[in-house]
């Protein structure tokens, strides 16, 4: 009877974290930050859009993270047909290694069919905030925005955007970052993250690095 009770006890635990984590994401998904066209449909005419792909680390390995892969799918699944479609993969990468970026390209390319040239680099950023600022000479001249990572930090990344470019902020449209079930292992953990990011200072100047000074910059990916 003890143990059916430990059991259950840890069943509805487990229940109620991927619950908890599942609303997270969703309203993480949600989150306009402001920005007008935020959750309408794409129109579905003719334009250019670029989707920013926030990196993370492989694994000491080389090997590639699961987040890496969930966050490329969502950029993959978020290209619009109808539009000219750029993905700007952005993240350096550990010492005589692969960047982040060129980790995630390469499986954008070889195993998700996208074509090299739709496919842009970034491999000096080692921080969220980084990651938007070294994408901003690629987002002025496009029609749509998207940000693609996993939804906490997708959210993340667009307040940042708007920090640094509320202009260009306002072209943001949403990724097909969210669905019902998708890597819920994945989600469970970022419950934690979420809830600390919305303690965060947010940085006084569209300048600033939003890191306390000395911070170590790999956490904020």
């Amino acid at each position: 009877m003890r143990n059916s009770g430990w059991a259950k006890a840890t069943l509805t635990v487990g229940a109620v974290l991927v619950a908890a984590a599942e609303v997270v994401h969703w309203r993480a998904s949600r989150d306009a930050v402001r920005a007008p066209r935020y959750g309408l449909p794409d129109s579905g005419a003719a334009h250019s859009e670029v989707i920013v792909v926030l990196g993370f680390p492989s694994f000491r390995s080389g090997r590639m993270h699961p987040l890496q892969k969930w966050r490329t799918e969502i950029a993959v699944r978020s290209m619009n047909p109808a539009a000219m479609s750029t993905l700007v993969f952005t993240g350096a990468g550990r010492p005589g290694g692969k960047s982040e970026a060129a980790v995630m390209a390469g499986y954008a390319q070889h195993e998700l069919g996208i074509a090299p040239d739709h496919i842009v680099l970034e491999e000096h950023a080692t921080t969220t905030w980084q990651n938007i600022r070294n994408s901003m000479q690629y987002l002025r001249g496009a029609d749509v925005v998207k940000i693609a990572s996993d939804p906490t930090h997708a959210r993340k990344g667009r307040r940042y955007l708007f920090l640094q470019s509320p202009v260009v902020g306002a072209k943001l449209r949403r990724t097909d970052d969210y669905r019902v079930g998708e890597r819920w292992w994945l989600k469970i953990p970022m419950l934690g993250y979420a809830m600390s990011a919305g303690r965060r200072r947010r940085p006084a100047s569209v300048g600033e690095d939003p890191r306390p000074a000395g911070a170590d910059i790999t956490p904020d990916r």
